[in-house]
């Protein structure tokens, strides 16, 4: 279990990543890790945050952002994001080896989390994400992004219909003889740091396919990791 928390100005911040380890299941039993009844009876007893104040998504590799207060907290719509204003709702969604992306502002009620696989990075959803805040919100003048466990880039190999996306990489994309090692990490850093925003970043450094903490998909793994933020 990784928990972090951060004092804003409207309240505190908890992240909390749910692991392979919190679950206590082995590499090949999904059990309860997968199915949205369980997962949020296993939420509500790990933090003891209320079922109708938890939000999700079904995540398609895509590039939507959903706002909670559009929600139902017990259905599940299509989506790579969750962007909560509500001090009360708790945001969460699952990973193998996709980056979670944590985001909050230190002055303004907004916080949520983004899930991030080499396809929603290309599709470049999470810079888009922020030049919308930066003009509907110009009164942040910061937001914190903190960068979830995630597959690590010397981990991750990929071939050339994927690297075709990410040649516009200056330190994420290599070329070795069997293929492409690809940072989705550093990608969506370097994105962001060329944005006309500014953001102070954490990054947990937690490879999942080497922490047996954590659920890998590269690992063959069947279930997920939760990642949750909420206030308090």
């Amino acid at each position: 279990m990784v928990l972090k928390k951060f004092q804003t100005e409207y309240g505190k911040i908890h992240i909390q990543i749910l692991g392979q380890s919190d679950w206590k299941i082995d590499n090949n039993s999904k059990m309860e890790n997968t199915q949205f009844i369980g997962i949020r009876d296993f939420i509500h007893n790990a933090v003891n945050h209320p079922h109708d104040k938890m939000y999700s998504a079904r995540q398609v590799h895509g590039g939507r952002i959903l706002n909670s207060s559009e929600l139902q907290s017990n259905t599940e719509e299509e989506g790579d994001g969750l962007c909560s204003y509500h001090t009360s709702h708790l945001l969460y969604i699952k990973t193998a080896d996709c980056l979670p992306l944590f985001f909050w502002s230190d002055t303004n009620p907004v916080f949520g989390v983004l899930h991030i696989g080499w396809k929603g990075a290309s599709l470049h959803f999470v810079e888009d994400f922020f030049l919308k805040m930066k003009i509907e919100m110009p009164e942040i003048s910061f937001w914190n992004i903190l960068f979830g466990p995630s597959i690590s880039m010397k981990n991750y190999t990929v071939q050339e219909d994927v690297a075709v996306y990410f040649q516009d990489g200056v330190n994420s994309l290599q070329k070795f003889t069997d293929g492409f090692k690809l940072g989705v990490k550093e990608y969506v850093n370097e994105k962001l740091e060329n944005l006309p925003c500014s953001f102070h970043f954490y990054d947990l450094g937690i490879c999942t396919y080497e922490d047996n903490n954590f659920f890998s998909h590269r690992r063959k793994c069947l279930g997920r990791n939760l990642n949750l933020i909420w206030t308090t």
